[in-house]
């Protein structure tokens, strides 16, 4: 008698014991049966495939004599404990000598037991995958945010944020799981922005913005952020992630400069003096209206950079000048002053006074 043989025999030979043998051997679980002295007496194909084994090879013979290095396992403690009072038991077990993760349903049955088992090594290997994915995203600084892919024009749902965005808004993920990011937006909120960036998206490009939101507590924060669409095998979009950052307090800073230099500049164009800027990193110089009042240059006969100036400096006194001016910019001087002889535009000559102040970065650098 054959392995299938013994085991066709195990169940009980033909009619309905034949029809349960063709279930079982067709079945896509692993399938055994453990007599009370733990030795295998159904096997079925599926299992053979599974332990790597064949009936032949195991029929008759001791569970833990054949698999030995499963004695010390879970599948030791929970075959015993089912064997010993009844019932049933589910459990995963990973087993190295077969390089395989199992799922296991095991049952009492005439003082042995029934078996179920099944290899899950890749849906193992896939969830830890997530896990450890969805940890590494959950400590982020930036804000992640994955959404359902549409209809992006209704708001497609969020499934997911991670702990940076409640840092973020201060809504936790079950008070945000299932709505859209519409709850974000308010008053100051561009809609031109958010069409032209629902428009890429549904172009199946990603986008970027700057937006603002609003906080739990009613608070406006500037939004910077990537917008990607997930795309399937089949093409087709299925879910959006948004990577966002809170540039409240660089939008706060660009504002002041702004503000700022808007004010400079009118003072500057309001004195009966030329003024001008040295931007040293670029080399852009800017100079006042009085430069064209007083000396005849217009911005479109001046360079835009300090050539402006150096070509303007009497020949022989454009030497001593410029040494000057790098003496302090080099150095760690604050002020520069100097008299000298300036050419107008139409060619004659003018004497001037030129006083600077010297504008230096957190590391003394001349800027």
């Amino acid at each position: 008698m054959n392995g299938a043989d013994e085991s066709r025999a195990a169940i009980g030979g033909d009619g309905l014991a034949g029809q349960l043998y063709a279930s079982l051997e067709s079945m896509p679980d692993a399938f055994i049966l453990i007599d009370a002295q733990w030795r295998f007496t159904f096997i079925n194909a599926q299992a053979e495939r599974v332990l790597m084994r064949s009936r032949a090879q195991l029929l008759g013979r001791n569970m833990w004599d054949e698999f030995p290095d499963a004695v010390d396992t879970i599948a030791f403690r929970e075959y015993a404990k089912v064997k010993a009072t009844g019932g049933s038991t589910t459990f995963e077990l990973d087993y190295p000598p077969l390089k395989a993760r199992l799922e296991i349903r095991a049952f009492a049955s005439q003082g042995g037991l029934s078996i179920f088992f099944r290899d899950i090594s890749e849906r193992h290997s896939t969830h830890e995958t997530m896990r450890l994915l969805q940890s590494t995203i959950s400590r982020l600084k930036d804000v992640v945010i994955i959404t359902e892919a549409g209809p992006i024009a209704d708001g497609p749902p969020i499934v997911f944020v991670n702990d940076a965005f409640t840092a973020m808004t201060g809504y936790t993920p079950i008070e945000v799981l299932g709505k859209t990011l519409r709850f974000l937006h308010g008053p100051k909120t561009d809609q031109a922005e958010l069409t032209r960036t629902r428009e890429q998206l549904t172009r199946g490009l990603s986008a970027r913005t700057e937006i603002i939101n609003y906080t739990k507590d009613g608070r406006e924060i500037w939004v910077e952020g990537e917008l990607f669409p997930l795309v399937s095998d089949a093409g087709l979009t299925t879910h959006v992630v948004v990577v966002a950052r809170d540039i409240t307090q660089r939008k706060r800073a660009e504002l002041l400069l702004k503000e700022s230099t808007e004010r400079f500049r009118i003072v500057a164009q309001a004195t009966a003096d030329v003024v001008w800027d040295w931007n040293l990193v670029d080399d852009s110089v800017w100079w006042s209206d009085g430069m064209g009042a007083k000396f005849g240059y217009t911005p479109e006969t001046r360079a835009p950079n300090s050539e402006s100036l150096t070509v303007a400096l009497h020949p022989e006194d454009r030497e001593r000048v410029l040494a000057g001016i790098h003496a302090v910019i080099d150095g760690r001087g604050k002020t520069w002053a100097d008299e000298y002889r300036f050419m107008r535009a139409d060619g004659s000559c003018a004497y001037v006074t030129n006083r600077g102040s010297v504008i230096r970065d957190s590391e003394g650098r001349a800027v």
